[in-house]
């Protein structure tokens, strides 16, 4: 078994609640903004949110899969969750369902990677 799957082991450990762990239901595919925004604000370090389930490459921006709306807001989602990542406050990891299925997870982080300097081996 794969790390990732060992922790995210069932879907239904995923399912838990807003309080610490968030996945969108079944018939919610993307996990608005707001909801991420109050995720990000609520959450501890190893605290997780699924935050899509489906193909990231096909389904976000304009002229998506889902639609021009849904589309969009996935587009902003995955741009904020990429945001965070860059900036070291969470850790990105998918997993893989089946061909196109994927679900987006991100790991709040323990604290804030410190940026390098390139070429000074993070000295200042």
């Amino acid at each position: 078994m794969h790390p990732v799957d060992r922790h995210l082991a069932t879907e239904a450990e995923a399912h838990v609640g807003f309080e610490r762990n968030v996945t969108p239901d079944c018939g919610q595919r993307i996990l608005s903004f707001a909801e991420l925004d109050r995720w990000f604000s609520t959450s501890s370090p190893g605290d997780r949110v699924s935050y899509f389930r489906g193909f990231l490459a096909l389904d976000r921006g304009p002229g998506s899969r889902l639609g021009e709306e849904s589309g969009l807001e996935l587009d902003r989602v995955a741009t904020a969750v990429m945001a965070m990542a860059a900036a070291g406050h969470v850790h990105l990891v998918q997993r893989r369902h089946g061909p196109n299925d994927y679900t987006y997870v991100a790991v709040r982080a323990r604290s804030p990677r410190r940026s390098a300097r390139l070429g000074m081996g993070g000295r200042s």
